[in-house]
């Protein structure tokens, strides 16, 4: 565990490292916001080793899809589709993964039951036509993420040992920073960056429960008590 730790590590900083030359370069940013989208193997690996299974399709079907509509912007190679037709298609998917990851960080294993009303409320969102500077109405799809995260805390005020508190904090902070580099420095530049930092969020958000396997990226385990003492077959 202590390995795969350390490797966790040192390719979220390489990710990290390898978008500061975006800033200088357009040529470079080009090719960066595209092969920034590997930078979401991260999460990918954490979901495998925490055996939260539910997070692989929807991490690596929104990776995907960001890396075809970002190869067909940047380099205009589209599979298919146009690039306006791969940018709605990667919004939509953008916000479902958004609404999956704060849904479950309110409602744990049970946060795919609201899978389907993400679905409808990002149909309604692209069928509205909302004023131009609410691209895609984002704003109500906000105010749905700010109820989850405002049961967060009523469940946390409840429960204070059910959430890791190291892994929330840093959780929480890469995504107020994704967040306003997202909101407020969407260049190139800035949006290869939002993918890093958003896929290191993640790694930490997916263990966020004090039951988790681990914690840290692995550089802590739970406490014996979130231990099971009945082996699992499927360990």
């Amino acid at each position: 565990m202590r390995v795969f730790s350390i490797v966790l590590v040192v390719l979220a900083v390489l990710f990290l490292a390898a978008t500061l030359p975006c800033f200088f370069s357009d040529e470079y940013a080009e090719i960066a916001i595209v092969l920034s989208n590997f930078s979401y193997a991260l999460p990918l690996v954490v979901s495998y080793y925490a055996q939260n299974f539910d997070f692989v399709v929807t991490i690596l079907i929104s990776a995907v899809i960001s890396l075809l509509y970002h190869t067909c912007k940047a380099f205009d190679t589209c599979f298919h589709l146009d690039e306006f037709a791969w940018e709605h298609l990667d919004v939509s998917y953008s916000w479902f993964l958004l609404l999956t990851l704060v849904s479950f960080f309110a409602l744990n294993t049970r946060f795919l039951h609201a899978a389907p009303l993400h679905v409808g409320l990002i149909i309604w969102g692209a069928e509205a036509h909302c004023v131009e500077g609410n691209y895609d109405c984002r704003s109500y799809k906000t105010v749905v993420v700010c109820i989850y995260l405002a049961f967060v805390v009523l469940r946390a005020i409840r429960n204070p040992s059910l959430y890791d508190t190291v892994d929330v904090i840093v959780a929480m902070s890469l995504f107020v920073a994704a967040a306003s580099i997202y909101l407020f420095f969407n260049t190139t530049a800035g949006h290869t960056l939002w993918h890093v930092t958003s896929a290191i969020g993640m790694c930490f958000l997916i263990t966020c429960f004090n039951d988790s396997r681990f914690h840290k990226l692995g550089f802590r385990e739970p406490a014996l008590s979130y231990r099971t003492l009945i082996p699992r077959a499927d360990i």
